[in-house]
């Protein structure tokens, strides 16, 4: 069989190493230092013969402390003001917690106890409030499909929802040729923590007549002097896009399967 590995930098939520075993192409990404508060992660990982990855693919350790799962880490879905989205909340709870006596290991579920199953869609970024210094990783099948996602007014939670760091640049924008996008109004940015922006994370969509090279032949994202960046976003992170409502967001993976 055949085996890759790849290691990518430690970054804020991020994965440090990860590695895929083909021909089923399933993987795992480790993350191993949580925030204070609020981490915005990604799952870049399906489960197993789907197109959507599910909680329980998230896995929390404190190096077998004893500290996690009494109710101190919970889970949501973002979006809008942002708000979160109804119906998205779990706690991660320890074994002994579980009403039915089943579970053998730490488990997402509800206000009850009860382990839950929540389908994550592709490029769905998530929120885990947790403490600091906690390892996350994530496992499944490696994704290779292009994400497709309806923008929300505001503040879209998304991520790069595959098992390798993507380009900016591979996050494409598109409001059916109105030529109402481009002109500044559509921000990109990393949150941790409060949250609060992760410095030197911004980046805006352009218009191919604002470059100032004269080169685009697209949309693209840019700094403040409308410059094309070149930006590296890891497996395993969220961002978040404040645009307008209905809105195309494509999102295109780094590589071929």
């Amino acid at each position: 069989m055949k085996k890759l590995m790849i290691v990518a930098a430690a970054s804020i939520a991020a994965v440090s190493a990860f590695a895929i075993e083909s021909a089923n192409i399933v993987g795992y990404s480790a993350a191993p230092d949580s925030v204070e508060q609020c981490n915005f992660l990604s799952i870049g990982f399906n489960s197993v013969g789907y197109n959507t990855c599910d909680i329980q693919q998230i896995k929390l350790s404190d190096g077998g402390a004893g500290s996690i799962g009494w109710g101190t880490e919970t889970f949501a879905l973002w979006a809008g003001a942002p708000d979160v989205v109804a119906g998205s909340g779990a706690t991660y709870w320890d074994a002994s917690m579980d009403p039915d006596g089943e579970a053998t290991d730490y488990y997402w579920g509800d206000d009850s106890c009860a382990k839950v199953a929540f389908s994550v869609l592709p490029a769905q970024g998530v929120v885990i409030d947790m403490p600091e210094g906690l390892s996350v990783q994530m496992a499944g099948q490696v994704s290779g499909t292009e994400a497709e996602i309806t923008s929300v007014e505001q503040c879209n939670f998304l991520a790069n929802p595959f098992a390798a760091a993507i380009d900016i640049q591979n996050i494409k924008i598109s409001d059916g040729g109105a030529g109402g996008i481009g002109w500044g109004t559509e921000t990109f940015a990393l949150w941790a923590g409060a949250p609060d922006v992760v410095a030197g994370s911004g980046a805006t969509y352009w218009d191919a007549s604002m470059d100032p090279d004269g080169e685009a032949t697209g949309y693209y994202w840019g700094d403040d002097s409308c410059a094309k960046i070149n930006y590296q976003i890891p497996v395993g992170q969220s961002f978040v896009i404040d645009m307008p409502a209905d809105l195309d967001v494509t999102i295109t993976p780094p590589y071929s399967l």
